[in-house]
Parts: C-alpha cells; sequence; structure tokens
C-alpha cells in the first residue's frame, strides 16, 4: 500500500503520504456470544399468576428451572446455589480450555487463501467506491491502484504456498459432542461475566440467576421504589425513540428496534458474592441517541475540566475532583513525596450512585452545566457525527444540538429509561441506568456540581478549610483524599444529597485506589500497582493470548503498555520486578516469543524511560532482574 509503485497508480490528490489508503484490520467475531446465554435467560422468563403468587418458569417448558447445586461440590454455601468461577465444573475438557482463554478469545482458523484473495478484492472495490464518491470522480481511476495491489497479494499468495504448510485447525465450538453439552449447561446454568473481571465467565445456577434478578425489579410483591411495571405499549416506545433518532439524522437498523434488557453480573470480589444490575443497552433503540449523547458529554467534561486548569488564580483551591485515571493522582503523591509530607490518605465509595438519584434533581444539573459550557464559548451548536462532537458556529442539517435541543434529549434519555425482564415492560424512575453510554459522564458531572458549589462556598466563609481539599480526587464514584485532616469524612454529608449513600473503605495509613496500592512508610507514599482480581478464588484471564485468530503485534503491543502500566503505577523496584516477571511468563505460557518479548520490554524502555528512571538502574540490569524471578 505504501510502497512507491502503489501510490502512482492513485489519483494525483491522494498521493499525498497523510491521503494515502491505510489498511484497518476487522477482527474476527469472538466465542462470547456463543458460549454467554445471559440475555436468552432473561429474555426467557415468563411470570405466572397463581392464588396471587408471582414466580418464574423456563418458557420452553412452562416448568421451574431445574436445580441440582445442593449435589454439587461447587455450591456456594452463602448463596446456596452454584455461583462459581472455577472452570472445573465444566466436565467436557475441550470446552473447559476453550474457556479458559476466555470470552474475547478467537478461535484459530486453517487459512484460505482463495477467501483471502478475494477479502482483499472487495475491499479494494469498497475503499475505491468510497474515495471516488468523495473526490467526485470516475471510479476509474482507480483500476490500476486495484489492479497492481491484487498483483503483489497474488505473488505473496504464490510465495506463501510454496513455502509454507497451513497449520489445520478445528473449530471447538463446532464439535458435536462439545455443542451438545454447550446446549445441556445453559439449560441448567447461566454464563455471564464476571464483574470487575470481564474476560472471565461465572457459571451461575438458572434458577438463582433469575430469583436474584426479579428481586432487584421487586417481583414477587416487593415493589422497589427505583423500578415501576410500566403499562406503556412497548411499540410506541420504539416508535418514539426511532422518531428522535431520524429528527438527529441519525439512523435506527432493524436490529436496534427493541428495548434494552437488564442482567446481572456477579462480584466475585466479596464474600459472599454479590451482584451488579446492567442495562443491556449495546444494541435497542437509544443507542445512536446515548452514543451522541455520550460524546457530547465527553466533550463538556473535557471543557469544565479546561476551565478549572486555566483558573490558576484558584490554584491554591481544588474545585474539580474528577480525574479519567490513576496518573493524577500517581503526580499528587510524587509532589507530597518530594517534600517528605505523607500523613494520611482515605477512599471513600458511593454505594447509591445509579440507584437514588432523583431524575429531577438530576436533569436540572445537567441543565445548568450545558447553560455554563455554552455561555462559556463563542459558539452556539454542537454538531456531531456517530464519533465525535464537536463546537460550530451554524446550525446544518439534522446533526447539531442547540442548548436547547440538548436539554431535551437529555431529559428524554433520563425519564424514559425503559427495559424488559421476560416479558414484563419497566421503567426506572429513579436513579442513572447502569449501562448506558453517558452514565459515567452525568454521573461524574452531577457529583462535581455540588463538590464545585462546597468549595466555592468554603473559598468565601473558611479558606483554610477549603485549602484541604486540595488534593481530593474522584472516579466516577470512588473517592480518594490525602493528607485532608479527615475534613472529607466529617464534610461529606454537607457536601452531596442525603439521598447519597456513602462509605468508607479505607482511612490512615494504607488504602486502595483505582489499581494502586497506597501505604505510607517514613512519610513516603509508597504505591504498587493493585488488582482486585489477584484475591479471586481461581485463575484470571489477562492479555491476549496468541494461539487465537489475531494478529501478533497485538499480542506482542499488550505487553509493551502493560509493562509501562505497571512501572508508572509502582514507586520501588522491589515491588515492580515481581509483578513485571509474572507478566514475563504469563505472555510466554501464552504463546510469546522470548526474543520478541524482550524487544519490547526494550523498546518500552526505551520510547519511555521516565516511569523507568525512578529505579536508578540501567534497563539491561531491570531486564536481568525480570528474568532472574523465573
Amino acid at each position: 500500500m505504501n510502497s512507491p509503485e502503489i501510490i502512482q497508480c492513485l489519483p494525483d490528490a491522494l498521493q499525498r503520504e497523510d491521503k494515502i489508503p491505510k489498511v484497518i484490520l476487522k477482527l474476527d467475531k469472538p466465542i462470547r456470544n456463543k458460549i454467554m446465554n445471559y440475555k436468552e435467560t432473561v429474555r426467557s422468563i415468563k411470570q405466572i399468576n397463581e392464588d396471587g403468587v408471582n414466580f418464574a418458569v423456563n418458557s420452553e417448558t412452562n416448568l421451574p428451572y431445574p436445580c441440582t447445586c445442593s449435589e454439587s461440590n461447587f455450591c456456594d454455601p452463602h448463596h446456596g446455589h452454584i455461583v462459581t468461577g472455577d472452570l472445573r465444573i465444566i466436565e467436557n475438557n475441550k470446552l473447559r480450555k476453550l474457556l479458559s482463554k476466555g470470552p474475547n478469545y478467537r478461535e484459530n482458523k486453517t487459512i484460505n487463501y482463495s477467501k483471502c484473495a478475494k477479502t482483499v478484492d472487495d475491499a479494494l472495490f469498497l475503499c475505491s467506491a468510497k474515495l471516488a464518491n468523495k473526490l467526485q470522480c470516475d471510479i476509474s481511476l482507480f483500476t490500476n491502484w486495484q489492479s497492481e495491489i491484487k498483483r503483489k497479494v497474488a505473488d505473496k499468495i504464490r510465495y506463501l504456498k510454496s513455502t509454507t504448510i497451513p497449520q489445520q485447525t478445528k473449530l471447538v465450538l463446532k464439535d458435536e459432542v462439545v455443542r451438545t453439552y454447550l446446549t445441556e449447561l445453559h439449560k441448567k446454568y447461566v454464563v455471564v461475566p464476571i464483574d470487575k473481571a470481564s474476560n472471565n465467565i461465572a457459571i451461575i445456577c438458572k434458577q438463582f440467576y433469575v430469583n436474584r434478578l426479579l428481586k432487584e425489579v421487586g417481583i414477587p410483591g416487593d415493589t422497589v421504589p427505583t423500578y415501576q411495571i410500566s403499562l406503556e405499549n412497548k411499540e410506541e416506545i420504539i416508535s418514539t425513540n426511532a422518531e428522535l433518532c431520524h429528527r438527529y439524522g441519525l439512523n435506527l437498523s432493524e436490529d436496534q428496534q427493541i428495548l434494552p434488557i437488564m442482567y446481572w453480573t456477579p462480584k466475585m470480589h466479596y464474600t459472599p458474592s454479590r451482584a451488579r444490575f446492567i442495562m443491556a443497552s449495546a444494541n435497542c433503540s437509544t443507542k445512536p441517541l446515548s452514543r451522541v449523547m455520550s460524546n457530547t458529554f465527553k466533550l463538556i467534561v473535557n471543557q469544565v475540566q479546561n476551565f478549572h486548569d486555566k483558573s490558576t488564580f484558584y490554584r491554591n483551591y481544588n474545585r474539580f475532583w474528577v480525574i479519567k485515571n490513576s496518573k493524577p493522582l500517581i503526580d499528587k503523591l510524587d509532589v507530597i513525596n518530594t517534600k517528605k509530607r505523607a500523613k494520611e490518605i482515605s477512599t471513600f465509595d458511593f454505594s447509591t450512585l445509579y440507584t437514588k438519584l432523583p431524575h429531577n434533581d438530576l436533569v436540572r444539573v445537567l441543565n445548568e452545566i450545558v447553560d455554563f459550557v455554552f455561555d462559556g464559548g463563542s459558539r452556539n451548536f454542537l454538531g456531531f457525527t456517530e464519533n465525535i462532537t464537536f463546537w460550530k458556529n451554524k446550525k446544518s442539517g439534522k446533526n447539531y444540538f442547540s442548548r436547547y435541543k440538548l436539554k431535551t434529549l437529555i431529559k428524554h434519555l433520563i425519564t424514559n429509561t425503559y427495559f424488559e425482564v421476560g416479558n414484563l415492560l419497566f421503567r426506572q424512575c429513579i436513579g442513572i441506568p447502569m449501562g448506558i453510554d453517558p452514565a459515567p459522564f452525568w454521573a461524574n458531572l452531577y457529583l462535581y456540581h455540588y463538590e464545585h458549589k462546597f468549595i466555592t462556598s468554603l473559598m468565601r466563609t473558611d479558606k483554610f478549610r477549603a485549602r484541604r481539599f486540595l488534593h481530593s480526587t474522584r472516579f466516577i464514584d470512588d473517592q480518594c483524599n490525602i493528607n485532608d485532616s479527615s475534613e472529607f469524612s466529617r464534610s461529606h454529608a454537607d457536601i452531596y444529597p442525603q439521598e447519597l449513600q456513602l462509605k468508607c473503605e479505607h482511612q490512615g495509613g494504607h488504602a486502595t485506589f483505582l489499581d494502586l496500592d497506597i501505604t505510607i512508610v517514613d512519610n513516603i507514599f509508597v504505591y504498587k500497582l493493585f488488582d482486585k482480581r489477584d484475591g479471586f478464588p481461581f485463575s484470571i484471564v489477562r492479555m491476549p493470548d496468541l494461539s487465537g485468530n489475531i494478529p501478533s503485534h497485538i499480542f506482542y503491543g499488550s505487553i509493551m503498555s502493560e509493562f509501562l502500566r505497571i512501572a508508572r503505577a509502582t514507586l520501588l523496584l522491589i515491588d515492580f520486578i515481581p509483578r513485571a516477571s509474572i507478566l514475563y511468563k504469563r505472555m510466554i505460557n501464552q504463546g510469546g516469543s522470548v526474543n520478541k518479548i524482550f524487544r519490547q520490554i526494550r523498546k518500552v524502555m526505551s520510547r519511555h524511560p521516565e516511569p523507568f528512571l525512578k529505579y536508578k538502574l540501567p534497563s539491561n540490569v531491570i531486564i536481568t532482574q525480570i528474568i532472574g524471578q523465573q
């Protein structure tokens, strides 16, 4: 694609380096949708009324879901049912080995050179058609370009056929014995991702799974304030969403003309395990709207942050606590460490953020923030595509938001959150829907509104107290305070609405926050990488597996980025070496070449030397110590 003879075949307008067509890889579908059955389970639920008692039944047999958990060694003693991530419960060896690679694994296939050539031909034609349309020229101008690439591809295929023998593979999920076993497994159990370890699966008793879901939405009988059964017409709700999509110039595909379902994933890092309830909104009638809304509020959050970053007059105060990852916290810790003034650290968790927020207050707060960003700029409209939102001076077409249109859509998405559980329709009447695209941005801005209001008030009445929050940070519903003399602990009831409940996770000389484990040692914040999954009672699937159907550069690129992440999140060499060694051994076990892994480690140290400078050792010595941990 980038060789001179190929480039010369392009129209003149495309021969610049930044205009040359690029190859984009589209990976094969992973095994996820073939092994997971939680969506089918939720949609299969029926509600039968017998003598005033509602209970769930299997829509296939019209009988309660079977349960034989008490006979199994994998029965959870806390729940009385099977809720496990231990894959030894899978008796079929082939299926167990496949599932051990995680739901994002892509089974390898025997290469078919004829299909490869046809795929390239089809892609070249589509690319030529798009470019011709963009340049307003005849597609025949791309004929020589296509022919030259096809010739090179044919030469490459002839070479490969003469020098290599394709490895024959058999897809596990097409094995009749495996498919039969998986079908029987799905009859008794629900296969679902694990919270905080989405590349691992949980096997859960279907009867327990359904009953826990129905209990969350208040069935039978025990209605809950967060969700209400709706008597609205489902087709009319979908039609309204479709009309809104059309109004904003968005396409609603046929498979999106459905409502989301609610499902739950187990939180296996708790004992007993808990449940996280999620709206499966990846493919529903509000998806195009929520995707655009997410991009819009991403822009708004960045604009609010930029405003505070540039407000140097208030640099001794912290009115914006929101962080996107642990890097800003690490930067704060490093600054404090240079003065050896580490005193205390505390962390808190908002346990009711997504289920207790009043909708009217959430809409009011978001409207105020919309007014703030529109008033603060010189442009009056937000233009958008499916992937990006941007400010513009004039409205054109349908793909734009005025202040009023944005507020209207915010209210619609918040107050018209409908979902299904089996054949029942529900509306979430309190809280932010967990799973909808803009939810993290809405949660951040809602809490920011009250934090900003509180600090601004303190700056007028008690400057000393206001400065104690200088190092406060928050990642959505996880809050961290450094050297605040326990001020947040005393003040949080004055900051946030009473509907929000905060739980103190850590306070004193040690805390875990995001991916950091932080301990005060000799007035220094010693931080290292923390992973909740380390405490899981089963093996965790981490990083790609080279035996799958993925390009090798994805595998080796992930090694480089993970080594860098470990280094950035670890202060001391004594903590870095064991973590790095575990990663090194894992990637070898998952198909990596020793020499290529070495190259990735050397590459990350040469391209990003700063995180490694704190270890005060040459890169070859660090690498030797990593290997020496074997």
